[in-house]
């Protein structure tokens, strides 16, 4: 998946991670709580587009003045001029792992943010992330695994 992504693996947040570790040594098939776990994500990643925040609960910065100023539509709403970025959030599910992001390469950018001498000249953005795990995420992400499991697969 190009653009921008966080993944979830045996490396991922600690709790997350000491959990999928375990679930990989008793389960056979994790797709059915990956997919689950990139459904929440789907879900709670288009709210933070909605609020205007990042996955921690930091509001994006706003707008530049002369953009501000430019911007044709959705004047008051940041990475969100056409929400093709928001519209194209996807999961792939692996064998052992679960990717969440987008395919739009200018997703990089603006989780990362850019710098005026990168190409093109106008790069010079802030970091506004858009990607990565809250701790109800987590949490959720922690139940949903552990629900799996429960019910024994």
């Amino acid at each position: 998946m190009a653009g921008a992504k966080i993944q979830i693996s045996t490396q991922g947040a600690q709790a997350v991670s000491d959990v999928l570790t375990q679930l990989i040594k008793n389960a056979n098939n994790l797709a059915p709580a990956l997919g689950n776990v990139g459904e929440h994500l789907m879900l709670t990643h288009r709210d933070h587009f909605d609020e205007q925040r990042s996955p921690d609960g930091t509001p994006w910065q706003a707008l530049s003045p002369d953009y501000a100023k430019s911007k044709k539509k959705n004047k008051d709403k940041i990475l969100r001029l056409n929400d093709i970025m928001r519209d194209t959030l996807a999961y792939n599910i692996g064998d052992e792992s679960l990717e969440f992001g987008t395919n739009m390469e200018y997703g990089a950018i603006h989780q990362f943010g850019g710098t005026s001498d990168m190409p093109p000249r106008l790069a010079a953005i802030p970091a506004r992330p858009f990607l990565g795990l809250s701790d109800n995420d987590e949490k959720e992400i922690i139940e949903i695994i552990f629900n799996f499991v429960d019910k024994g697969n």
